[in-house]
């Protein structure tokens, strides 16, 4: 009886509460009719619960010398923890690495030696580059054969400074265990699937 009183009051929540497309959402093309729960509804769906989220890191890793330019990686669990009792409802686990492709990788412009923006263009004539003035650029030109501008890597290249990205990292880890703990309570997971992001992440 008591599952059935916790399921019937998920429904209600669901239906009343949760907004399409702001707290879960669907991707076309995967089939079924569950929504894909995001972090603002799994928020909403601890507060109903009259939960909070504890997070915990289990593996902190960022070393510059892992790969050619470092690698950082970091696995959490976050716990949902009664505000009445203090015990833990449900516990929700994540990781993000720095191998990730959206993080891994990006599509480089050619950065202007003079100021050091991904600024240059190509010359209509053909005759060189310029640094476009119009997106902020300072203004600068080169000469066609310029090796400042042509030996440098474009298209989709290596993200050159992992560690930069240790906080995004971190707080997307936390956000997937969020996600998950909020699935594990009672009835959730009837009505959501994983993570829009993990889908996402998943088809590319």
């Amino acid at each position: 009886a008591q599952n059935l009183e916790e399921l019937h009051n998920t429904s209600k929540l669901v239906e009343s509460t949760l907004r399409v497309d702001e707290d879960y959402g669907h991707i076309p093309g995967t089939g079924g009719n569950k929504g894909t729960l995001l972090k603002p509804g799994a928020i909403t769906i601890a507060a109903a619960f009259n939960c909070h989220a504890e997070p915990h890191v289990d593996v902190n890793t960022a070393d510059p010398a892992i790969g050619k330019y470092g690698f950082v990686n970091y696995e959490v669990h976050v716990d949902l923890v009664s505000n009445l009792s203090g015990n833990v409802m449900a516990r929700g686990f994540g990781a993000c690495n720095s191998y990730e492709v959206k993080y891994r990788w990006r599509n480089a412009s050619p950065v202007c030696p003079t100021c050091g923006k991904e600024n240059i263009r190509r010359s209509n004539q053909g005759d060189g580059y310029y640094c476009w003035k119009k997106t902020d650029g300072c203004g600068a030109t080169f000469a066609l054969g310029d090796q400042g501008i042509e030996t440098q890597a474009i298209g989709k290249t290596e993200n050159q400074d992992p560690l930069d990205l240790a906080n995004t990292l971190l707080k997307m880890a936390i956000k997937r265990a969020e996600v998950d703990a909020a699935m594990r309570l009672p009835g959730v997971a009837r009505f959501f699937t994983q993570d829009l992001d993990d889908m996402a992440t998943a088809s590319t």
